[in-house]
């Protein structure tokens, strides 16, 4: 999810690497000491709030939190019923896909379109193993938004925004609804197969799962093949520091060792994404990657265990190569299509 960090009301940069590098460190450590379900995603999603100019408003909370629930309702009762008509459900479950990437690529709320992605994914395939195990998630996706917005507000009221600072800039313009629905077309094209085959298979990645709908997200919002290919990058790049992290944690697994560990390299990350520099608008994806697979290690859900972190490290590597592979053809046909449309 690339982020444009010129677009900010705050001219301290300091003053938000240090409250986003606090905030996704306190909900990653905190949720990892208490030890609750897929507590990493309220991390990611922290992380999306702290990005933000200023934090969620008091009389948005409750609606947030509202969208979030009937979404997960309706992804909960929508998958239980089509299950049973495994057609309906995979086509089903190819036009959900489609409708969270139009509704991301028309500006809709990154966090929701978050939530929905994996949610989408997760919650069916849950459904099929254990639904007192998908329905722990769905209570947890919701719950982590809540815990997100907790921390996201205290972290602005203790390192509050610079009230000197000029006026944000206007907002990019929304694309069109051809744009948006070619945008959603080719992003179906890419991640639903994977989906698809998942169900057909009967894979139980989990993980796998997680992290293929936070990388089919950011590409979603992607402007051309370029950023999309930097985006891929970005992904294997936080991926290789989340292994050398889990490697130091096997070598000294020290509770406090770990929060150290991760408050540095979260403000690492924090420091690049707000640096203006040409790495900065992938440093959030690569942080994401980071929490994903550290924390799908250090606090296992759905039964895979922290001893085959390599092998849950090798099945999210080819989903990569997949999706990697799938996006650059999609938007090499894009720019093919594109050349010949003008050539005529």
């Amino acid at each position: 999810m690339p982020i444009d960090t010129t677009e900010t009301t705050e001219p301290d940069i300091d003053r938000r690497i240090v409250r986003l590098g606090l905030g996704v460190s306190i909900a990653f450590v905190v949720g990892v000491g208490l030890a609750w379900p897929i507590s990493f995603i309220g991390a990611i999603f922290t992380n999306l709030l702290l990005q933000a100019p200023g934090p969620v408003p008091i009389r948005g909370i409750g609606v947030l939190l509202a969208r979030a629930s009937v979404a997960m309702a309706a992804v909960w009762f929508g998958a239980q019923f089509l299950l049973a008509y495994p057609m309906f459900f995979l086509v089903g479950l190819t036009v959900a896909i489609f409708a969270v990437f139009r509704y991301a690529a028309k500006g809709g709320q990154m966090l929701l379109v978050v939530l929905l992605m994996i949610a989408i994914l997760l919650i069916p395939s849950l459904l099929v193993t254990s639904p007192e195990l998908a329905g722990t998630a769905a209570f947890w996706l919701v719950a982590n938004i809540a815990v997100a917005i907790f921390i996201s507000r205290l972290l602005f009221s203790l390192i509050p925004p610079d009230v000197g600072a000029p006026p944000a800039k206007p907002k990019k313009p929304a694309v069109s609804q051809a744009e948006a629905t070619s945008r959603a077309i080719r992003m179906t094209l890419v991640t639903a197969p994977y989906a698809v085959a998942h169900f057909f298979f009967g894979w139980d990645a989990v993980l796998t799962l997680i992290f293929i709908a936070l990388l089919a997200t950011a590409l979603s919002g992607a402007a051309s093949a370029a950023v999309g290919r930097m985006l891929l990058i970005a992904n294997v790049a936080g991926g290789f520091v989340a292994i050398t992290a889990y490697e130091f944690l096997v070598i000294a697994p020290n509770f406090v060792f770990m929060a150290v560990l991760v408050l540095t390299l979260v403000l690492y990350f924090a420091r690049t994404l707000m640096s203006g520099g040409p790495y900065a608008p992938y440093a959030g994806t690569a942080l994401n990657a980071l929490l994903v697979l550290l924390g799908g290690a250090m606090v296992p859900f759905g039964g895979e265990v922290d001893d085959n972190f390599v092998g849950r490290l090798l099945d999210i590597g080819l989903a990569v190569l997949y999706i990697a592979i799938a996006f650059n053809l999609m938007e090499s046909g894009k720019e093919t299509g594109s050349t010949v449309k003008a050539a005529g």
